[in-house]
């Protein structure tokens, strides 16, 4: 099974995607995040990862990138991440690349700080 990015939440603030299947790498663009009605605002847009749910098979393994840097490495088992307060900011104005090896399923929570459009909610969430 290819590995597949499905959003399930979008609103003018925040994003949540599911990425699973086996053997395979997924992109979330900055772009599928938006809303209907919302335009993601050249260099301006920033997604920030809020958390992290995940579940890897035995042998498994999850890798979250952006821009080439690894941000998480998940093993085997389930288990979740969840910032309370924060946000992970590193390289927010690229892409996530989930690359998974074996079967996995992941799960995650985005803020949309900056950059898509809507003004009047854009900098509630972090």
């Amino acid at each position: 099974m290819p590995v597949t990015a499905t959003i399930l939440k979008k609103t003018p603030q925040q994003a949540v995607v599911r990425v699973n299947g086996n053997d395979a790498t997924a992109v979330v663009t900055l772009a599928s995040l938006a809303t209907t009605g919302q335009s993601p605002e050249g260099a301006a847009v920033r997604a920030n990862i809020r958390g992290l749910k995940w579940a890897v098979a035995t042998g498994g393994r999850i890798v979250i990138t952006r821009a080439g840097i690894v941000l998480y490495d998940l093993g085997p088992g389930s288990d979740s991440f969840e910032f309370n307060g924060f946000a992970d900011t590193i390289e927010n104005d690229e892409s996530i690349s989930v690359a998974i090896t074996g079967q996995a399923t992941l799960f995650l929570d985005i803020s949309k700080p900056d950059g898509f459009g809507d003004a009047a909610h854009r900098n509630q969430i972090t």
